[in-house]
């Protein structure tokens, strides 16, 4: 199946041809890409070089953060419908030439995945799951301190958020809060504060997680991820640890397979439910085989034809047929209309089972979790035959006179499911549905690698794979992992999903078998880390934004506070707050939620203390610092990218002021497209000085990231020719556009020159920077127009698609087509200014 029904926003990036990738702005709006990246990259160092960092193969990696319901092609339970889009952070995906590389992955609040699309559709569950949607059957890391886990103050640290078992969460559930995320290239990095699964609880969460998700083309996805203890107390040491939890719809995949270290595989005929004796026995360490674990839609195996009916000896369990004592079930139905719905058993399952009676058999209690066809065939008249479908079994045969069927839309298939008149005796075979030749499969691999002896794990790691009910849909597929992740302490997990062909998975899957790592890192030891400086204007504490390095805020800012990216021996993780109307910036996470009262000092962390319920609490992680500074800004907010606004100066004895009005603007090159919504904004300036000017236009809100700068400006009086260069502040790459624009008005004022003028302009943007020569003062008009000017071009792709990205370095140079009459009050042979230009378009 093409990819391109499953990914709306698909086939618009393939049909635009050069651009591969589309970034935006995160539905928060909290961080420069710049202070994420680092946040994330220094806590779980470089991706693999098999992964081909940014040259991604034969295909286009794409990012979305705009919401826009699943619900058509994953087929979410009812229950859990109402909650997708508030797990719901960021979309990315990768568009293959090879459709069956192709794939979709939605990434929630937490930083772990609660949807994954291939070519064979939704494989993640459908969240039939009470008190827990997009909590518990999704890919997610989980962190335990079997110290502390007790059965009835369970100790599960949830990447994706607790379950709605306290009070106000089953109106609005708290799935695990974002505290930094950030898309672009080919990568998504997140960090989020993990939470108690069990609530309510006495526990507090000192846990966070990162991920970074990089697309490696191929159908390759790398998942790096990291569990980073913020305890204080080594009590709290987490011991272990689902790297993931997981797994996939056997609607979808069926089947599991192992590769051997010898080249061969074992397919896992023999399946069980999660939790059962032979599900534990099945167990088995990653150094025991071949590196990753493989589903497949359905394999053909020997012994499909036969029949599946099973034998019991009378234990309730299903037997081999061969046993000494077993015996085959054998169905002879009571009447002629056996089969009624079962009102409790519907209720307590989800869907509809039919009980259906027969005379006495063995008794088996077991049941078949997939779909199945009994054929009758009359023992004495062998053309007289009927068969009914089911879509699993709950009960084989309880006390050996009942059986209980999955059946769908059972009201209406009752009314046909008649045994024929007369008296007879049945033949029965069992017939499930037939698998699919290797090749012809389609197939999902977790890479986790087979590397033991890592240092700080205390041993290897395992695989579990366990069935779950009919209507769950859910085969469980964890991995175990045992580090001991003391306080101030951190596990880095790296791994690989690789969706395709079954044929040649087994290629593309060893490569990265050796890539897979962990490793564990105490405070002061990581490879890499950056500065992060705290900064306000030099007058007001109330406001602060952050710089990176040896960046600075400009002159009339103070430095209030400087930490790093990583954890150091003396720091903690340090974070702004908001909860309704309460701000706060610090170290503890709870300081704005409730102080319990009573003896067990439940936490609720989703509670804003003394505000309506309707709020619910935002955490910015800020990075580390050193324990008791920063109480300078303890009751500042946060302004993302702040520092353009507190650095806007000019030189000059003149006034500056820019309007732009609201519109949706795009930028593409022959390699890549972004696009922003910038809304309206003004921004004025004044200083004095009659030899220089440098000027700073700034569309900047909660929700944009959008800086146009300009050089110096300066006229030439000795000149026929019109040049100007601007540039946007952030990224690295060149953008080339050409457009036509009617200028309104261009009015320009300083102590040396003003003008209007009403002209078409058609201008390119180039790789160069001119200064401005004489000819008209259009070229500083540019400046201002560039920035609609780069992105008007693709307004087509404003939809629930198109989203935002850190700006591109970007040029331009006027070529022709306006023509400006200045009048000079005085006639200087050079002349800088500083302008203010208004739009209409």
């Amino acid at each position: 199946m093409a990819l391109y029904g499953i990914i709306p926003c698909s086939f618009v990036l393939l049909f635009l041809g050069g651009i591969s990738t589309v970034t935006s702005r995160n539905k928060a709006g909290w961080h420069d890409g710049r202070l994420v990246k680092a946040l994330v990259d220094d806590v779980l160092g470089p991706s693999s070089t098999r992964c081909n960092v940014g040259t991604a193969p034969h295909g286009k990696t794409f990012f979305n953060y705009t919401f826009y319901s699943n619900k058509d092609l994953s087929q979410w339970d009812p229950m859990a419908q109402p909650f997708e889009e508030a797990a719901f952070l960021a979309e990315m995906g990768h568009v293959d030439k090879n459709p069956n590389k192709s794939w979709t992955m939605r990434i929630s609040t937490g930083g772990g995945l609660m949807s994954f699309i291939g070519a064979y559709g939704e494989v993640m569950p459908p969240q039939y799951h009470a008190l827990g949607p997009f909590v518990d059957e999704v890919w997610q890391n989980v962190a335990v301190s079997q110290s502390l886990n007790k059965p009835d103050n369970a100790y599960f640290i949830h990447q994706a958020g607790t379950y709605q078992k306290d009070d106000g969460l089953k109106e609005e559930p708290f799935f695990s809060p974002t505290v930094a995320v950030h898309c672009e290239g080919r990568a998504c990095y997140v960090a989020a504060w993990g939470q108690h699964a069990h609530v309510p609880t006495k526990f507090e969460s000192k846990m966070m997680y990162y991920n970074r998700y990089q697309d490696c083309g191929d159908g390759v996805m790398e998942v790096t991820t990291a569990f980073q203890n913020d305890a204080t107390t080594d009590k709290e040491h987490l011991d272990y640890l689902n790297v993931p939890w997981g797994g996939v719809r056997p609607s979808v995949m069926r089947d599991w397979v192992f590769p051997t270290k010898t080249g061969g595989h074992e397919v896992a005929h023999k399946q069980y439910s999660w939790g059962s004796t032979g599900e534990v026995q099945a167990i088995r360490d990653t150094t025991s085989f071949g590196g990753y674990t493989t589903f497949a839609e359905r394999l053909s195996h020997p012994g499909e034809d036969d029949d599946q009916t099973p034998c019991g000896d009378g234990s309730g369990s299903i037997v081999d047929c061969n046993k000494p004592g077993a015996i085959k079930l054998k169905v002879h139905f009571a009447s002629s209309n056996p089969c009624a719905l079962s009102g409790g058993h519907t209720k307590a399952v989800g869907l509809d089972v039919v009980a259906c009676r027969i005379r006495q058999s063995v008794r088996i209690n077991d049941g078949l979790k997939q779909p199945v066809t009994l054929q009758f065939s009359s023992k004495t008249s062998p053309n007289v035959t009927f068969s009914f479908d089911f879509i699993g079994v709950h009960h084989w045969s309880i006390n050996g006179v009942k059986m209980f069927m999955y059946l769908k839309n059972a009201s209406a298939q009752l009314k046909t499911m008649k045994v024929p008149a007369g008296n007879h005796e049945w033949n029965m075979r069992a017939v499930i549905e037939k698998g699919k030749p290797w090749d012809d499969n389609l197939a999902l691999s977790f890479v986790h690698g087979n590397h033991r002896d890592q240092v700080g794990v205390r041993r290897p790691a395992r695989v579990r794979i366990g069935t779950t009910s009919v209507k769950r849909d859910f085969t469980v597929y964890t991995q175990n992992k045992f580090p001991t992740i003391r306080p101030t302490h951190t596990y880095v997990s790296r791994q690989y999903v690789v969706t395709g062909s079954l044929k040649g998975m087994d290629v593309i899957a060893k490569k990265y078998v050796g890539e897979a790592r962990e490793a564990l890192t105490s405070a002061g030891h990581f490879k890499h880390n950056h500065k992060v400086n705290l900064y306000s204007p030099a007058t007001d504490t109330s406001l602060f934004a952050t710089a990176i390095d040896d960046a600075t805020c400009g002159h009339d800012t103070v430095l209030r506070c400087a930490g790093v990216t990583v954890p150091r021996p003396g720091y903690k993780s340090l974070y702004h707050i908001t909860c309704g109307n309460a701000s706060y910036v610090g170290f503890d996470r709870y300081y704005l939620a409730p102080k319990s009262e009573s003896a067990d000092h439940i936490r609720r962390p989703w509670v804003c203390q003394g505000q309506d319920r309707k709020y619910r609490p935002t955490w910015v992680l800020l990075g580390f610092f050193p324990k008791g500074d920063c109480t300078d800004l303890e009751n500042a907010s946060y302004i993302p990218d702040g520092c353009l606004q507190f650095s806007s100066t000019s030189t000059t004895s003149s006034t500056t002021s820019t309007t732009i009005s609201e519109t949706t603007t795009e930028t593409a090159t022959s390699s890549s497209t972004s696009s922003t919504t910038s809304r309206s904004s003004t921004t004025s300036s004044s200083a004095s000085s009659s030899s220089a000017s440098s000027t700073s236009l700034s569309t900047l809100s909660s929700s944009t990231k959008t800086t146009i700068s300009t050089t110096s400006s300066t006229i030439s009086s000795s000149s026929s020719t019109t040049s100007y260069s601007v540039s946007m502040t952030t990224g690295t790459k060149t953008s080339t556009s050409t457009s036509s624009w009617t200028i309104s008005t261009v009015s320009v004022s300083s102590t040396a020159v003003s003008a209007t003028s009403n002209q078409n302009t058609s201008l390119s943007s180039e790789g160069s920077s001119e200064s401005l020569s004489t000819g008209a003062l259009a070229g500083i008009m540019i400046a201002v127009l560039l920035l609609m000017l780069l992105l008007i071009g693709l307004t087509m792709m404003r939809s629930k698609h198109a989203t935002n990205s850190d700006m591109l370095l970007t040029t331009a140079k006027v070529q022709q087509g306006l023509t400006l009459n200045p009048v000079y009050e005085t006639s200087p042979e050079n002349v800088q200014i500083t302008y203010g230009v208004e739009i209409e378009t």
